[in-house]
């Protein structure tokens, strides 16, 4: 089941709607207020309660021009992949790099790992330096804590009852709902979480 649901989960173009809806600031909006380590750019901003006060960059754009941005966008990431990938972990902080349903590139940094601001300022510099020649100024980035999970079968278990040890197949669902923009419709509700 994760497996197919992981190979279906990288089909761009797949969170189309008119105007993005309430849902989709809701379900990101833990990464913009309590994981948030610093942002940049034209963000979304939310109150204390987790309510989008400010829709950001993608704000209420067309579908024509959502997707235009989530290309430019792609182009700023998968062009400085290279560059980040120095800090990416166990080297650096960085555990996760993309953009998410908002228009926002991403950069996670483990939660465990001490990160200073040359070391923000350098990634933001990389990214940055990428959006000004696709002519994007203020690129909105946002830095935030992430987790590495940690899925464990229990061998001892027969293949229909395999678990997973740190993190269930209900919460990575959730998990991977918040970090990946093109699964905002996905129902989790059927997969077993930890209690």
């Amino acid at each position: 089941m994760i497996i197919l649901f992981l190979s279906v989960a990288f089909i761009p173009g797949t969170a189309c709607a008119d105007v993005l809806r309430d849902e989709a600031f809701k379900g990101v909006s833990a990464d913009y207020t309590h994981w948030l380590i610093i942002s940049f750019g034209n963000v979304p901003v939310y109150d204390q309660n987790g309510v989008v006060t400010y829709r950001g960059i993608l704000g209420n754009s067309d579908n024509e021009s959502r997707h235009k941005w989530y290309r430019t966008v792609e182009g700023i990431v998968d062009n400085t992949n290279s560059d980040i990938y120095p800090y990416f972990y166990p080297e650096g902080p960085v555990i996760s790099y993309g953009y998410n349903l908002l228009g926002t590139i991403v950069v996670g940094i483990y939660e465990k790992a001490d990160v200073d601001n040359e070391t923000i300022n350098d990634i933001h510099g990389i990214i940055s330096a990428e959006a000004e020649k696709s002519g994007v100024v203020n690129v909105p980035v946002i830095f935030v804590s992430d987790i590495i999970p940690v899925l464990y079968a229990d061998e001892s278990k027969s293949n229909t009852d395999r678990i997973f040890n740190k993190i269930s197949a209900g919460d990575f669902c959730e998990f991977l709902k918040s970090r990946i923009f093109i699964i905002r419709d996905l129902n989790c509700a059927h997969l077993p979480k930890n209690s």
